[in-house]
């Protein structure tokens, strides 16, 4: 055995069998990596159709006296959604038409449309970059606050790439001594099993993403004997894989009273910019940067992992707005030892005349909303309150304690929450004469019942000074057929009498599943110093879902009725259906009646035009379509009844099964002169026509798009054969002819 100089590795040399051994610690040696996530299947590239969408929701409420029954429509609106789209983005609209309970308050000039927002995007998959021009929403961190801007917006969206694991997910590392199965438990649970060669081996990827926990690392060899290892995992939502590279950038006019006014911008440029880079799997960098309305803040931060010592996020910020300068501060800490306690603590503290873009605008404009809100004391009332807290708050601190609780069982929590509002916002606090800090204490347990029960209790204070208290308790139980049924008692501080009020609350509800024809209900009763009974009843038709609520209180009566449907075209494809969140397909399969699945879960079955609308695609990723041949007529035939696509952002495709009617379908029974069936696996063809087939098991063949007159060539290696037959006057795939083939 020879020890190489400085390295301390030591090798053997076998001259006569030529063999170089080496002598290696599990340090020393590269360990085998195993990927949790396992084989993925491909996901094939990202199309889009070129067509369009509307997504629509129609609502109406009434409201009257029972005494004085009078009924009437309060409220009546049309709520849009508009696309168009194709394989260079989509445009997208949204928007108000009608009266309802807030923009009846605030509309402008008497008109009876309020636009929402109005922008293009186009999508990179490439360089995984999303180009957004129009109204959008500046991007922001933990201590940052985002804004409504009017300008273009550039920045990285790992979504397009589903492949990609842009988190830095933990990982368990060990050694085997023989081949051995390795078993992953989290917080008790097994998620991972993997059999291992010999030597140092590293499971990666563990799905634990949005999680901390106590993993146990469980190695068995052929003997069964066991090695079990305890270690900590923790996660942080802002740590990134190393050396990838998140950001967004924003440049544009900082969008005035939205959803009060359509078209209102503040007339000064304002530049926002977030990023984060991955340095390694324990730490992440950040940064966030403002520029305009006389404004100027920046900040810099990390994100770190300390093993079981949990993970910390702490950043810093300075300001200058006009001539005043600020500064901010910001950490939070989360750990979970190994009792499965878990606890958590933030603070964010702000110092001297700290501003960001949002309060540099919105204070350079809230005077000008002075007489906005003078069309009525109710809308100087509600619009008043958005506008108190301009300046980020002086401070925010949170704490938070999680934990089983032994013994009894169930789990318990408790958190405390503190905010300092900015002594700034006084002047903006037109209702109240002062702003108070708020600082509450929430304790709350919950745990499972027998029968699949579960009890959830609730404790709340403030202590701030504000006389604010109360308690929530309650249990649930399902019956059957996505049935729940459940009760509960609260008392809340009732600051006229100095005392707590106890009130009873009983409910029941169904869940309203996915499929068409699904229905659900909700029906609840409280008693006590404010008692009201409330129903709501929802249904999902093949072309939208209607809902219809309910309120009865003392001597008040009130009701909503809202139906939400869309209206999809995909080259020159047209379908309407449920509402389309993300992005969506239409599927043709030539007939009415066909049964329609999406990743084996049954969608519906396509209308007299043999389309359907799939509204739950996702962009992006893998989409298997399928219809069920079994239900096509007797006279139509599909090339294919199974399709895998993957959707641009929030756009549509169109599936095509090439089913062909009135097809004249037929089995031919081939056989050669001496009678004997034709060879399996043949080929063929229809003379006068396209339709090429194959021959199967006895001779028998699926032939379509038959003539009055028929001849066929079939492909017997050596040499061709020829046939021909008369189509009889009723095809269909049950009819069989024989035919000889010479």
């Amino acid at each position: 055995m020879v020890v190489l100089n400085g390295s301390g590795l030591a090798y053997r040399y076998d001259e006569p069998k030529q063999q170089l051994y080496f002598d290696l610690s599990d340090d020393q040696r590269i360990p085998k990596i195993y990927d949790s996530r396992g084989e993925r299947p491909a996901v094939p590239s990202a199309t889009s159709s070129w067509g369009g969408l509307l997504n629509y929701v129609m609502f109406a409420s009434s409201s009257t006296a029972i005494t004085h029954w009078r009924p009437a429509i309060t409220a009546a609106s049309l709520s849009t959604d508009m696309r168009i789209f194709s394989p260079y983005g989509v445009v997208t609209q949204t928007g108000i038409i009608g009266n309802t309970n807030n923009f009846n308050l605030y509309r402008a000039n008497n008109t009876i449309g309020l636009r929402l927002e109005t922008a293009y995007a186009y999508a990179d998959p490439d360089t995984q970059i999303m180009y957004r021009a129009g109204d959008t929403i500046s991007g922001a961190l933990d201590w940052t606050r985002p804004m409504r801007l009017g300008g273009i917006q550039i920045q990285r969206n790992f979504s397009m790439r589903p492949d990609i694991v842009t988190a830095a997910l933990p990982s368990v590392s060990g050694s085997a001594a023989v081949p051995s199965s390795v078993d992953v438990l989290v917080n008790g649970m097994p998620i991972f099993s993997q059999q291992v060669s010999e030597g140092p081996f590293r499971i990666a990827n563990l799905p634990v993403s949005s999680a901390n926990g106590n993993a146990e690392v469980v190695i068995r060899d052929a003997s069964g004997r066991e090695t079990r290892t305890d270690l900590s995992l923790f996660s942080n939502e802002h740590l990134l894989a190393p050396g990838l590279f998140d950001y967004t950038f924003e440049a544009g006019f900082a969008r005035k009273f939205y959803a009060y006014r359509s078209n209102d911008y503040d007339n000064r440029p304002v530049l926002s910019s977030s990023a984060r880079y991955g340095v390694t799997e324990r730490l992440t960098v950040l940064g966030h940067a403002e520029l305009g309305s006389g404004l100027y803040n920046g900040s810099i931060g990390a994100a770190a992992q300390f093993g079981r010592f949990g993970s910390l996020t702490a950043a810093v910020s300075g300001s200058r707005y006009l001539t005043a300068f600020g500064g901010q501060g910001y950490a939070s800490y989360n750990v979970m030892t190994p009792l499965g306690v878990s606890f958590g603590v933030s603070t964010q503290q702000t110092f001297g005349a700290f501003d960001d873009l949002a309060s540099a605008t919105a204070a350079r404009w809230a005077a000008e909303s002075r007489s906005f809100y003078l069309y009525s004391a109710q809308t100087n009332q509600q619009l008043a309150a958005n506008l108190v807290l301009v300046h980020p708050p002086r401070m925010i601190n949170r704490i938070s304690l999680g934990a089983n609780v032994p013994g009894i069982g169930g789990n318990a929590s408790f958190t405390f929450a503190q905010i300092t509002p900015d002594n700034r916002d006084q002047i903006w606090a037109w209702q109240s004469n002062r702003l108070i800090a708020s600082r509450t204490l929430t304790a709350s347990y919950s745990r499972q019942l027998p029968y699949d029960g579960s009890l959830f209790v609730t404790v709340f204070g403030n202590i701030s000074g504000i006389e604010n208290k109360g308690v929530f308790a309650g249990v649930s139980f399902p019956i059957g057929g996505n049935v729940q049924v459940g009760g509960g008692a609260q008392t809340v501080f009732d600051p006229t009498t100095g005392k707590g009020r106890i009130g009873f609350n009983a409910q029941a509800s169904k869940t309203m599943e996915a499929s068409i024809g699904s229905y659900g209900w909700s029906l609840n009763r409280t008693q006590g110093p404010t008692s009201m009974t409330s129903g709501a009843v929802s249904y999902r038709t093949p072309v939208g879902t209607a809902r219809v609520n309910g309120l009865q209180q003392a001597n008040f009566a009130s009701g909503t009725a809202q139906f939400e449907g869309a209206l999809a075209i995909a080259d020159m494809n047209v379908a309407i259906g449920p509402k389309v969140e993300d992005s969506f397909a239409i599927v043709n399969a030539g007939a009415p009646g066909v049964t329609v699945t999406h990743d084996n879960n049954r969608v519906g079955e396509t209308n007299v035009l043999g389309t359907l609308l799939i509204p739950t695609l996702r962009s992006y990723q893998r989409n298997k379509v399928d219809i069920d041949p079994m239900t096509l007529p007797v006279d139509a035939v599909s090339v294919k009844t199974q399709e895998v696509v993957a959707p641009q952002y929030r756009s549509g495709v169109a599936i095509d099964f090439g089913a062909k009617a009135n097809a004249k379908p037929i089995v031919l029974v081939l056989t050669d002169k001496a009678g004997r069936p034709i060879e399996v696996g043949s080929r063929g063809t229809l003379v006068d026509g396209d339709s090429a087939f194959v021959v199967g098991y006895d001779g028998r063949a699926f032939v379509t798009d038959l003539g009055t007159s028929n001849s066929i060539i079939v492909d017997l290696g050596t040499r061709d054969c020829r046939g021909s037959f008369e189509a009889p006057q009723t095809a269909g795939p049950n009819r069989e002819i024989r035919v000889t083939c010479e």
